[in-house]
């Protein structure tokens, strides 16, 4: 069990760390805080789910088409870059834009998921899961804690129009380029 444990901490810090300026950012942007933890929890057991099912042998399948998430955040890019200013940071924080960018960016979690799970038993890949969901509220504290520091979230607001369209279609092409 402590090696579930410990495999499951190392396997989501390994593919996950990378959210944190993600999670900054819509922290940052959102009226509501509350949605940017739902988002990512939606796009994390999105992100579970595929895994698991991958595991039990859909994986060939999964893998030949995960390139295709790459166009969810090429979508929100072009669309936070033609919304308003008053309506940008409401779009890019939604929680259906937030668990949108957490499946997309997540083909390296699914990339580590699928084979861990996949040597693991029912009970195994229970444990991993709860392990997952307990991080992802430690990420999401530590990235809603960075992005109340007035320096960062003042400037993340402020550039913003500018950061999020960008981010989101450079994210979308390097998933496509990477995964083709």
């Amino acid at each position: 069990m402590l090696e579930v444990i410990t495999a499951a901490i190392i396997s989501f810090v390994a593919t996950n760390i990378d959210d944190v300026l993600m999670l900054t950012l819509f922290f940052s942007l959102a009226r509501r805080k509350s949605s940017v933890f739902i988002g990512q929890y939606i796009g994390m057991l999105v992100l579970l789910l595929i895994s698991v099912i991958g595991a039990y042998g859909a994986s060939a399948l999964l893998e030949e088409h995960i390139w295709l998430l790459g166009f969810v955040p090429i979508a929100l890019g072009v669309k936070a870059a033609l919304c308003k200013d008053d309506e940008e940071g409401r779009y890019s924080a939604s929680i259906s834009g937030i668990a949108g960018i957490t499946v997309s960016n997540g083909a390296d979690n699914i990339g580590v998921y699928i084979p861990l799970f996949a040597q693991y038993d029912a009970l195994s890949i229970l444990i991993t899961i709860i392990v997952y969901l307990i991080a992802v509220a430690l990420l999401c504290l530590i990235a809603m804690n960075i992005s109340e520091i007035d320096a960062i979230g003042e400037r993340v607001r402020k550039y913003s129009r500018m950061i999020v369209p960008v981010l989101f279609m450079f994210l979308g092409c390097g998933i496509i380029i990477t995964l083709r």
